[in-house]
């Protein structure tokens, strides 16, 4: 077999001129379902969900396969705006067929700071109906750009869950620029695994976003 050699500026695009099987080292072993001996150990991506203007909501479903999840939320803008608007997050256990959406559902403490007054205010209360990631604080804005990490878990435990959010946000509005970020805790306090969870505005719709979706492997 004849070899090229390439030049300092040259290429080879490997996937289109390698044939057949690649010998594997002695002593190793082959990929399989693109796992290492099949290993599933550590953030497993499940799904992508791009939210189109006018969806009301993100629901994702849980499995036996995690225990624990991680949701990254970008651009997630309701098609409403101003002071009391935020995005809340629900979630479904076992049995039920309606989500938990009652007073005293969810406590949380955590913190929150925005440059309107450059000051970190501590947070806390123990009667609320969802947890809150997002929240707007201004009048008629034009540019809402925000990203939030959610952990959810252990969900398949019968006692109390735990949704952990951190949020950054940054809105240009009549107010001029403010930007915000904040750190919540939250508890689900209700008994049973969980099935679902919901990510959706408080009124309205939303206008736009991306939801990332993953799993903590552990085998």
């Amino acid at each position: 077999m004849a070899i090229t050699r390439l030049g300092p500026n040259q290429s080879v695009n490997l996937a289109s001129n390698v044939t057949g099987t690649l010998p594997v080292a002695n002593g190793g072993t082959a990929l399989t379902s693109g796992f290492v001996n099949g290993n599933t150990k550590g953030l497993v991506h499940i799904s992508t969900t791009n939210i189109s203007s006018g969806d009301s909501e993100v629901e994702l479903t849980f499995s036996s396969s995690y225990d624990n999840y991680r949701i990254v939320i970008s651009n997630a803008v309701p098609n409403t705006s101003g002071s009391g608007t935020y995005v809340k997050i629900i979630v479904k256990r076992s049995g039920q067929s309606s989500y938990d959406t009652s007073s005293g559902n969810y406590r949380y403490n955590g913190y929150d700071m925005y440059t309107a007054n450059n000051t970190m205010n501590g947070q806390g209360q123990t009667n609320q109906s969802a947890a809150q990631i997002l929240a707007w604080n201004q009048n008629n804005t034009q540019y809402n750009g925000n990203y939030n990490i959610i952990e959810v878990g252990p969900v398949n435990q019968v006692t109390y869950h735990f949704i952990d959010c951190y949020s950054q946000q940054l809105q240009y509005g009549n107010n001029g620029d403010q930007m915000a970020m904040s750190h919540y805790h939250f508890a689900h306090t209700q008994a049973a695994a969980l099935t679902n969870i919901k990510i959706l505005p408080n009124s309205g719709n939303f206008a736009s976003g991306k939801v990332l979706f993953f799993g903590y492997g552990e085998s």
